[in-house]
């Protein structure tokens, strides 16, 4: 029971009258017409529950058809005001494979880069390490080189790490 106010009156009805949809109302006959369908394919649609009538047995005519196309495969939809656009839905349907193959390939790419850009840090990480490497067994000859060719001998130290790094992973 819903207390609704009318007028300035308390009603207590058993529904509220603001849910009651104020659309237009039909009976299953009158909408299979509206739809170009027999009245058989409204009350199988009833049934199945694609459509929920009012109390009164009539239905909303707007809703109705929403909920069938809602509830119903549009590939197996023959009435034709049902029926979407098959050329419309077809193109779209390319333009979406097409967008997604245009996806893939990037991802390819970027995997590729990804691949190449691990080969890199790889490579940059050993030689790191074979600089390393290099100024211990050089601290010696640094300790001995005059100020003007230590800048020299770093470059040729860290040339020479950079290619003992790419023939150890087999990039050179």
């Amino acid at each position: 029971m819903v207390k609704n106010t009318y007028k300035n009156r308390d009603l207590v009805l058993p529904f509220d009258i603001e849910s009651l949809d104020q659309g237009v109302r039909v009976n299953q006959a009158t909408f299979a017409r509206m739809c170009g369908v027999t009245r058989q394919s409204v009350n199988q649609w009833v049934k199945q529950g694609k459509i929920t009538l009012f109390p009164d047995g009539t239905l909303d005519p707007k809703r109705a058809a929403q909920s069938v196309f809602d509830n119903t495969d549009p590939a197996r939809m023959r009435a034709k005001v049902f029926q979407i656009d098959i050329d419309e839905s077809t193109d779209q349907l390319r333009d979406k494979h097409a967008q997604l193959i245009a996806v893939m390939d990037q991802l390819a790419d970027s995997k590729k880069q990804v691949a190449y850009l691990e080969m890199f840090i790889e490579e940059i990480d050993l030689a790191d390490e074979k600089l390393k490497d290099l100024l211990l067994q050089s601290q010696y000859l640094l300790a001995q080189a005059a100020s003007e060719s230590y800048p020299d001998l770093i470059e040729s130290l860290f040339d020479e790490a950079i290619l003992t790094a790419g023939r150890e992973l087999g990039n050179i």
